[in-house]
């Protein structure tokens, strides 16, 4: 029996021994190794051939490798701050991840611009990686006096000075539109407070008397619910509230959970029922006071049938502009006479949602947490990022292959 090793990258892979003979019911041991100096792939086949027949080859040794150089990752794509009002503390927490560190000290670089992107971190436990500590704990926390939103990168770093950036988005609004989901999650916690002629106010459970329409005694901590509270994350206290080993500034009000779980199926199920009730709510408005917007569909499927014309309809009623005009035409073209490839469409409706949410943006829309591909349907949805990993693959898999190339690899393919 005999391997052809042609195939195998010079200095990368090995394999030892390549020929030899086999007698009645013996058998041999083969030994692969693999050593890479730079990030490469290896996916190769090595052909076996039997009595130096090469015509026509007996079996595959199917080899695959990945080198790589020490990094972090994250356990999310995005870290995505709850919206919440004025005044108030948002947090988040996530996962840094080991990749190939025997032991790292983690760094950070948070946005240069405080007045913009006012975030703080905090590492409840440390910031060591390593062997015995795979996973980190990180918390982001924002608090703004004023509406604002935004899309930003945190950097953690190691001691080489290697970033690893994970993006972060965050928005603080006075509207009871914006931080709908939040006023929900707290409703046994606050009362809105609704005077004539004057904006709504924000005020913990107790702290004002509803029949007289005055602040119970406790005045203070009912100016701190209505948007005053200290913007500022406070540093975390010895004991309860930190352990020892706790770097950075605990967020105001506590730290999140460091165990971030998805929502059960039926607090899920709760959320997009109060969603869809909240939405069946809003439509009669737009159609009394705005215009008779297409279809009879409830939202959100209306709004995917007829492909964003509502949501585009909407608009230049309220601002007066025309915001098809800043659509692509070519977009408009496939969206208008879709082709047979699905993907394509998908594409296609994907940018016009970005240029919509660009146009909103302009125009002082609080949208840093929201992403074009989020207003698409569920299967397009699906579509979309499949057509992103599969592009970020085949980038991958050709940097991968110019890797192995440049090592002096002849043939092999990732």
């Amino acid at each position: 029996w005999e391997f052809d090793g042609v195939d195998l990258p010079a200095g990368i892979v090995q394999v030892d021994p390549l020929r030899g003979t086999l007698e009645v019911g013996e058998a041999t041991t083969l030994r692969v190794q693999f050593s890479a100096e730079s990030p490469c792939v290896v996916d190769l086949a090595l052909p076996l051939y039997l009595d130096g027949d090469k015509q026509r080859a007996y079996l595959s040794l199917y080899i695959k490798a990945r080198a790589v150089r020490p990094r972090i990752l994250f356990d999310r794509a995005e870290a995505v701050l709850p919206p919440v009002p004025l005044g108030v503390t948002s947090t988040v927490a996530f996962f840094a991840v080991n990749d190939g560190y025997d032991n790292v000290e983690v760094t950070h670089k948070l946005p240069a611009d405080t007045a913009k992107v006012p975030l703080a971190i905090y590492y409840p436990e440390g910031t060591m990686l390593g062997l015995a500590k795979q996973r980190l704990p990180v918390v982001l926390s924002f608090t703004s006096r004023k509406p604002m939103s935004f899309t930003a990168k945190v950097y953690l770093i190691d001691q080489d000075g290697r970033r690893f950036p994970i993006i972060v988005s965050g928005t603080a609004d006075n509207s009871v539109l914006s931080v709908q989901p939040w006023l929900r999650a707290n409703k046994k916690q606050y009362d809105i407070v609704s005077q004539q002629g004057k904006p709504l106010l924000l005020y913990p459970k107790g702290e004002l008397d509803l029949g007289a329409g005055k602040r119970g005694p406790a005045k203070a901590k009912a100016k701190g619910a209505r948007g005053d509270a200290k913007a500022d994350a406070q540093p975390a206290k010895d004991g309860e509230d930190a352990p020892p080993d706790a770097v950075g500034v605990a967020p105001v009000g506590g730290v999140p959970p460091i165990l971030p779980e998805w929502p059960a199926k039926e607090s899920l199920t709760k959320a997009i029922a109060e969603a869809e009730a909240e939405a069946g709510v809003l439509q009669p408005w737009i159609r009394s006071f705005l215009l008779d917007v297409q279809g009879s569909k409830a939202f959100p499927q209306g709004q995917i049938a007829a492909k964003g014309r509502p949501l585009m309809d909407i608009l230049e009623a309220v601002s007066g502009k025309s915001v098809s005009s800043t659509i692509p035409r070519e977009v408009s073209s496939i969206i208008g006479h879709p082709p047979k490839s699905r993907v394509a469409l998908t594409r296609a409706l994907q940018r016009q949602y970005e240029a919509i949410l660009t146009f909103l943006k302009q125009h002082g829309a609080l949208l840093g947490g929201v992403r074009p591909e989020d207003m698409l349907s569920k299967e397009d949805y699906l579509r979309w990022h499949s057509a992103q990993r599969s592009a970020r693959a085949r980038e991958a898999a050709k940097a991968a292959k110019a890797a192995v190339g440049a090592m002096g690899g002849t043939g092999a393919s990732g």
